[in-house]
């Protein structure tokens, strides 16, 4: 720390240069991620494969996309008119305007019934959209231009605008959040230091901290291909200005105190590094391991949490070298106007509590678990995937999706994709076997409400292509040779008789066999009537109608095929993400043992999406979990050099997670009515308040610490009195930066805000002060039972 003192002027220059270079080459993230666009899923996902596949039929680029056109009192035909000049003046302009393929009423009559609705509100236009290298914002200027004319609503939604929009909430929320964060942080800071200076220095410290770490994140995003989402910048801002703020509070106060203390500045540097210091590394190195945890992922979007590992270096660093820098050349006018250089004020109120959960620790350990258990015991996670749902009816693009799924039907716009890729082509009967019998296997399912392919293009059988149908007509052709054959016998008996001679005996005879035979053969014709066979001839498959429908269903080299499915419910709900479980299910079994045994399948769609991204969600949490409480375990106890108390540490922490996960749950499901927690939320909250939570446990226990000679209750109620104002300043400055995410408008900002506010509350109030001390004195309590009776000291 002498040398970082005595070169604190070209450590100050470095920084500035870091910043400043870092900062001019930059590149734009949120491009990046516009470009690049954000999955929860890897590319091995099953539904990821089976989309990829889907692709390889498709014979134009760009991604689905739709206008939606509405009059709630119905469309007029004026508008009708104007929607249809519009659309195909976009048609003319169909490369300016990305436009790959449009399927709407006016140009393919035969789809009208299908794009209309059936009240005759709403109308569905299908678009095929190739960006290109235009932006989603540039695209939807140039195609608000063309429909400037239409009196009617319309909305630009689908699959480019949804997440568009999303992207730009998301920014929007993330700047506005930022904002609140650095003017809270000033107001409190005020408060608590009493000084204008103060929070100025620490936001300056902290800001060289993010501005550095944000630059070396967007390099790896763009050179080294790291994940990105929407999460990354504020994940970035909320973690280094909470938790970099908190450690500065530590820092300033301890500095403060030493100074009160009649020490020189540079003893008072030292002194604070040697106590506050050390604190502080110990807790940056529990955050660091938490959010490296992230790594371990399979979730491309948790992965992306990591870049807070290159934040937490960065913020050690500065508080390592420029914090000692801001110390040594303001020292006490560090806390000017203030004039009061004394330490933090002892809380009283942690005093209170430590003194008496420590005195009574059974009684204080038990009435806390009590709270807790019930919480962990009949907690029961619900997430909800909609992202349409998150955005809500705010944006143009969410308003046009709930008006397809109002007056169409979810299911019927966000179908489910079932997907065969063979090595021989799939136009031979045999092949086609197989897949009428998945078509048909896939309708037996409860879940499922109609499935197109390529026996079935328009959902139901077509009774030519069944042996039961195609021996019908063979039956009637023997009918008819029948009834020939009985009149060319009645015409030879009639001719005998008249020309009085049995010349014919012989041909008659061999008549009647003949027509015996071929009743007999209509009887079993007519008892195979019913014969559920595919078979289609060579003939009928090389006919020109069964050739366009081949189109639809097969790729160009007729090695691939897909089936379409409609599902009952919600494509987003879990009835549907069991559904496509099921589907998967027959679609195993059904080809397994077939001539199609050898080929690649799979399911896609936003409901199988959903499905494999519940499923990978689910294990990436309880694997990370895992690792995360292993490593906070494992640093916990080279720190205290115990087992019981990094015990008890871990646990208030998972008890504080699952108290948040409570009130989420009651807040946004119970009260405010929504399907579920937004998916992603429970991770990172989870992350979020373990890696923080932590932090001030070790701030109290290194407190608690430098009080060796006391008895354990003693030293917890003197840490808890000394350190207790900090540890509170420190949780109502975190607390109150997530809390600005809640007027971001985003339903899962807010979660994230209520979850992490009610986890620091739960630490704040009851298992920090109550809980902790409870817990490390409880052995000695227990002691007292024992027969012996002794009462050591540590």
């Amino acid at each position: 720390m002498k040398t970082i003192i005595k070169g604190r002027w070209a450590i100050c220059i470095i920084w500035i240069l870091a910043a400043v270079v870092l900062t001019i080459v930059q590149p734009d993230v949120n491009a990046i991620l516009r470009d690049r666009g954000q999955s929860a899923l890897g590319e091995d996902s099953s539904s990821v494969v089976a989309s990829d596949i889907v692709k390889k039929m498709e014979t134009t680029k760009g991604a689905s996309d739709l206008i939606v056109f509405f009059n709630k009192d119905k469309l007029t035909d004026k508008q009708k008119t104007e929607i249809k000049e519009a659309l195909q003046e976009m048609r003319d302009n169909n490369n300016e305007l990305g436009i790959t393929e449009m399927i709407d009423p006016f140009s393919m009559p035969e789809a009208a019934a299908s794009l209309y609705s059936e009240d005759g509100t709403t109308l569905m236009v299908s678009l095929k959209v190739d960006k290109q290298n235009k932006s989603v914002n540039d695209l939807v200027d140039l195609y608000k231009a063309k429909l400037n004319n239409v009196s009617a609503e319309h909305y630009l939604s689908g699959e480019d605008f949804i997440n568009n929009d999303y992207q730009s909430k998301s920014e929007a929320g993330v700047e506005k959040s930022a904002v609140l964060t650095v003017l809270f942080i000033l107001v409190v800071l005020i408060i608590v230091f009493r000084s204008i200076i103060t929070p100025i220095v620490s936001l300056l410290g902290v800001a060289f901290a993010f501005i550095t770490a944000n630059g070396i994140a967007a390099q790896l995003i763009d050179k080294a291909d790291f994940p990105v989402t929407s999460l990354t910048t504020m994940l970035l801002i909320l973690i280094l200005f909470g938790i970099g703020t908190d450690y500065n509070i530590l820092l300033f106060s301890r500095f403060r105190e030493e100074l009160a203390h009649g020490k020189s500045v540079d003893d008072s540097i030292l002194h604070t590094y040697k106590t506050a210091g050390k604190t502080i590394t110990y807790s940056i190195i529990t955050v660091l391991i938490a959010f490296a945890a992230l790594m371990f992922a399979k979730c491309p979007i948790y992965k992306s949490g990591a870049v807070v590992v290159i934040g937490v270096v960065m913020l050690l660093l500065e508080i390592l070298t420029l914090t000692p820098f801001i110390m040594k050349v303001l020292g006490k006018k560090l806390f000017w106007p203030s004039k009061n250089v004394k330490g933090h004020k002892e809380s009283k109120m942690w005093g209170g509590m430590a003194a008496f959960s420590s005195k009574h620790s059974i009684i204080s350990f038990f009435a806390v678990l009590i709270i807790i258990l019930p919480m962990i015991l009949f907690y029961k996670e619900s997430l909800s995937f909609n992202l349409v749902g998150e955005l809500g009816d705010s944006s143009p693009s969410s308003k046009g999706f709930n008006l397809v799924s109002e007056h169409y039907g979810a299911g019927q716009m966000m179908t489910t994709t079932v997907v065969i890729e063979n090595k021989k082509a799939l136009d031979k009967n045999e092949s086609l076997v197989v897949i009428d019998n998945l078509t048909d296997n896939l309708k037996k399912i409860s879940g499922v409400e109609k499935v197109s392919s390529v026996t079935q293009p328009e959902g139901v059988p077509i009774k030519d292509f069944y042996l039961g149908s195609q021996l019908d007509l063979l039956g009637d052709g023997l009918s008819q040779s029948k009834e020939g054959l009985k009149q060319i016998y009645q015409g030879l008996e009639a001719a005998q008789k008249q020309m009085g001679t049995n010349q014919f005996d012989e041909t008659i005879g061999a008549l009647e066999k003949i027509a015996d035979g071929l009743g007999q053969t209509d009887s079993y014709m007519v008892s195979l009537g019913d014969l559920h066979a595919f078979y289609m001839p060579e003939q009928a498959i090389e006919s020109e109608n069964y050739q366009q429908v081949m189109k639809m269903f097969l790729s160009e080299n007729k090695k691939i095929t897909k089936l379409t499915v409609v599902l009952k419910d919600d494509p987003y709900s879990e009835a549907a993400q069991d559904t496509v479980k099921k589907i998967n299910q027959v679609l195993k079994s059904t080809i397994e043992g077939s001539s199609l045994s050898g080929a690649k399948y799979g399911v896609s769609g936003t409901s199988a999406t959903t499905a494999d991204t519940n499923d990978v969600l689910s294990k990436d949490l309880q694997r990370t979990a895992v690792i995360v409480i292993i490593g906070v375990f494992v640093v916990l106890f080279l720190l205290i050099r115990s087992v019981w108390t990094p015990l008890a540490i871990v646990g208030s922490l998972i008890g504080a997670y699952f108290t948040a996960a409570t009130a989420m749950n009651a807040i946004f499901i119970d009260i405010r009515g929504l399907e579920g927690i937004s998916s992603f939320i429970p991770f990172f909250a989870f992350i979020i308040i373990i890696a923080l939570g932590v932090d001030y446990s070790i701030f109290l226990i290194m407190r608690f610490k430098e009080y060796p000679d006391m008895p354990v209750g003693q030293a917890m109620v003197m840490a808890c009195k000394h350190i207790g104002g900090v540890v509170m300043s420190a949780i109502i400055i975190l607390g109150g930066t997530f809390a600005t995410l809640i007027p971001s408008g985003m339903v899962l900002l807010e979660e994230l805000a209520v979850a992490v506010i009610v986890g620091l509350v739960m630490l704040c109030f009851i298992l920090l002060p109550i809980f902790l001390p409870a817990s490390m004195a409880l052995p000695d309590t227990l002691k007292k039972f024992t027969p012996s009776g002794d009462k050591k000291k540590r």
